[in-house]
């Protein structure tokens, strides 16, 4: 985590003070970076410090910090240029730098790399002084021995016993991906425009419409289960997705051209509302807790590098299919 936000801080920083398209994309490449070990990292480690009962709400938490991000650099970013909005950014990352010298290591990571005051310490302190935490010491230390002496590398997660959890895990990062996230969020404005709504005011709605629904999502996770949250996030990116396919549609044929923009905003105010609840945040809970402590890190990492490529893949041609079919365009990403 450390690390990250020493990448991100350069790479803001090159952004902000860029002149040309080099610095631009070193910097573009720095975040790339840093949002990569972001991804993965910070889930886990909320997993690994939550008591059972708790974990899923709060690793979705980290979704509705990230929806609170969002809403503020499209809010900001509309009433600023994007040099300013590159020195805004900088900020997050030295609030990070600076909070992790006052927060321990995971005590599942301790476990197995210091002695055993130490990790007990770090879960006191997460748990509270007052607080026995014997009984969870004890199963954390129970589970890291079962797995001391299983050796496991990277090849280890393709293994027949993994390949269920390994295929839901992954497909749950690339459905989630090509249902077009990071191309609505990336193009948003242009979409507005495109559909004849007003930019910023699109922007600014579908920013904070998030934060509602990914509370609510919050509440309902450890409540509900994660299946049902899926479940509706997916029906409701789907109905997104038609909804604006099919504002798209009219638009060309010259159909209902007054009412039809309406179509898009609502359609990408539902993405917006509907995808953080359950397949922006969910495939990292899953993904922490199928898989044993000794394969965890390559598989996550796998899943990292696999949900980054859809991802690239989705905003690179994201634009040249709006010019070959915008209609076909979220036809595509609701199937």
């Amino acid at each position: 985590m450390a690390l990250s936000s020493l990448i991100g801080f350069g790479g803001w920083l090159s952004i902000a003070y860029s002149q040309g398209t080099m610095s631009l994309d070193i910097g573009r490449l720095a975040l790339g970076i840093a949002s990569g070990l972001h991804y993965y990292v910070i889930p886990v480690y909320i997993a690994e410090i939550s008591p059972k009962n708790l974990r899923g709400g709060l690793v979705l938490l980290h979704q509705l910090i990230l929806c609170c991000g969002i809403a503020t650099a499209f809010t900001v970013g509309n009433l600023t240029s994007w040099h300013t909005l590159a020195f805004i950014g900088t900020i997050p990352c030295m609030i990070q730098l600076l909070g992790l010298f006052f927060i321990p290591e995971s005590p599942r990571w301790l476990v197995t790399h210091s002695s055993e005051e130490v990790y007990e310490a770090a879960l006191k302190r997460f748990r509270g002084e007052n607080t026995d935490i014997t009984q969870e010491a004890a199963t954390i230390k129970e589970c890291a021995e079962a797995t001391e002496n299983i050796s496991e590398n990277f090849f280890s997660m393709f293994k027949k016993k993994y390949a269920h959890a390994l295929i839901v895990c992954l497909g749950l990062r690339v459905l989630a991906a090509f249902g077009g996230s990071d191309g609505i969020l990336y193009y948003a404005a242009a979409t507005f425009e495109s559909a004849r709504v007003s930019r910023s005011i699109g922007t600014i709605t579908m920013a904070l419409i998030q934060l509602p629904t990914t509370a609510l999502g919050v509440y309902l996770m450890d409540k509900c289960g994660r299946r049902p949250l899926l479940l509706l996030s997916a029906a409701g990116m789907g109905t997104a997705c038609f909804l604006v396919a099919l504002s798209f549609l009219l638009k060309a044929h010259n159909c209902m051209t007054d009412s039809s923009p309406y179509l898009a905003l609502v359609g990408i105010l539902l993405y917006a509302a509907t995808y953080p609840v359950g397949m922006g945040g969910i495939p990292n809970i899953i993904m922490s807790e199928v898989f044993p402590i000794s394969i965890k890190g390559a598989a996550g990492s796998l899943s990292t590098v696999v949900t980054f490529t859809c991802a690239w893949i989705v905003t690179y041609t994201f634009d040249f299919m709006m010019r070959w079919s915008s209609y076909g365009k979220y036809s595509s990403s609701l199937i």
